[in-house]
């Protein structure tokens, strides 16, 4: 990890959703065969089927803000996940009662989750040694939380990946919380944090797929959490990729990373902020990296920042 004196964030080129683009994902409406229409929650109604899911009432505060369901209440047979902490061993909510993510907007709005359409969402868990005890509970609350959403609005389904777990064909297209949940519980943390080296396996392969076809590369947006102390290079991982998509040309919102940290250690927190802030400015490359920090739930702008503010200007200047 370097550290390097913090600058003012210049204002840079938007890369929100109402920018024009050349690829045909950043502005098309959703796909055929992609995710099913909005459906309102109710009573009777579910992600899942027309089971009732009295545990999972939608929120609706005043004023029409979006909110998250809450999620977490205990419920028959949940799957558990064994951590080191004292005490009974952590239990998943269970992955079959999942509520439908988003809220009913006000009458007229758009759906404001609507643009993560466009992507294709990778989420990357640090799974090192660091995250073992009760940060990794707290990964399993954060992973809860999001994937409802990020799984109903990426129509060939998300790819899960982890620092060090070995990968699997089953990671990628997932299309339900419960697949990514029964895989989350499957992974202990161990060893290091060599998140550089994991985010050069994701962005490597997709830069060179961008440069032969880029109006058939759909734009790609990482998620990373971790608990933000990485054991490798993370700067110039991401101002070597950032470049390369520079001279490509490709949409400033082609690629997004947002890191999603876990705990609360104040050089962790400083690191991830320089490479928000700092790191577009310092190497003259585009801005594609967000960061915030996970405090047990998630709610309005919070949640639309974690699953969009690396790739939505607006929500990345955002600061919660």
């Amino acid at each position: 990890m370097s550290f390097f004196r913090r600058k003012p964030k210049d204002q840079q080129s938007s890369r929100a959703s109402g920018s024009s683009s050349a690829n045909q994902f950043t502005n098309q409406s959703q796909q055929a065969g992609g995710p099913p229409p909005y459906t309102p929650v109710g009573a009777n109604t579910s992600y899942y089927g027309n089971a009732p899911q009295p545990q999972y009432p939608p929120v609706q505060p005043a004023g029409g803000s979006m909110s998250q369901a809450p999620i977490g209440a205990p419920m028959g047979a949940p799957m558990g996940v064994p951590h080191m902490n004292s005490g009974p061993p952590y239990q998943l909510i269970n992955p079959n009662t999942l509520p439908l993510p988003t809220m009913n907007p006000p009458p007229g709005a758009d759906d404001p989750y609507s643009f993560l359409r466009n992507f294709d969402t990778v989420i990357l868990v640090d799974d090192s040694g660091s995250m073992s005890g009760g940060r990794w509970k707290q990964t399993a609350d954060a992973l809860a939380t999001i994937v409802p959403i990020v799984t109903y609005y990426d129509s060939d389904g998300i790819d899960l990946y982890f620092l060090n777990h070995q990968d699997s064909p089953q990671h990628h297209g997932i299309k339900t919380p419960s697949h990514v949940m029964e895989i989350f519980s499957s992974v202990q943390p161990s060893r290091a944090t060599p998140t550089g080296t994991a985010l050069n396996r994701l962005l490597k392969p997709y830069i060179q797929k961008y440069k032969s076809n880029p109006s058939k590369c759909k734009p790609m947006n990482i998620i990373v959490i971790t608990d933000g102390v990485p054991t490798d290079d993370v700067e110039s991982v991401i101002a070597q990729n950032a470049r390369e998509l520079d001279k490509a040309q490709a949409d400033l919102n082609q690629v997004g990373i947002q890191f999603f940290q876990i705990g609360s250690d104040p050089e962790a927190t400083e690191a991830l902020r320089e490479l928000d802030d700092a790191l577009g400015e310092m190497k003259n490359i585009r801005d594609m990296v967000d960061t915030i920090p996970w405090r047990g739930s998630l709610q309005g702008d919070a949640m639309l920042k974690v699953v969009l503010g690396a790739v939505n200007k607006r929500l990345d200047r955002k600061k919660i």
